[in-house]
């Protein structure tokens, strides 16, 4: 499930037909989790320290993108930086991805959210 919804955001936030991306990619993102009771109202950006691992996290997400067929392989991952925390009183759980593809001409940037 959380795989399609990731496949789902991502080729909506590309918006165009895209032969798989073939370039050195970094990976950055944040998955915000479900709020727990326990939590107060004034606790806001707590860290989640708890099931599932970040690492998971990461790698589902990565397969999903290459699913999508956004790029060619994970292989081309040069670089991650992610987080992990609860949700904020009134914010949804979601996960929030940047894509940053090197090329020649530049840097471009794929953000997708769900």
């Amino acid at each position: 499930m959380y795989k399609a919804a990731v496949q789902a955001a991502v080729k909506e936030a590309v918006h165009f037909d895209l032969t798989p991306i073939d370039s050195p990619i970094f990976l950055t993102g944040e998955f915000v989790m479900r709020r727990v009771k326990r939590l107060r109202k004034d606790q806001i950006d707590e860290p989640h320290l708890a099931k599932p691992d970040l690492d998971n996290l990461i790698k589902s997400t990565q397969d999903a993108i290459v699913d999508a067929g956004i790029f060619r392989d994970d292989c081309l991952i040069r670089g991650l930086n992610f987080t992990k925390r609860y949700a904020n009183p009134e914010e949804a759980p979601h996960a929030r991805i940047s894509i940053l593809v090197e090329s020649f001409e530049g840097v471009d940037t794929i953000k997708a959210e769900d």
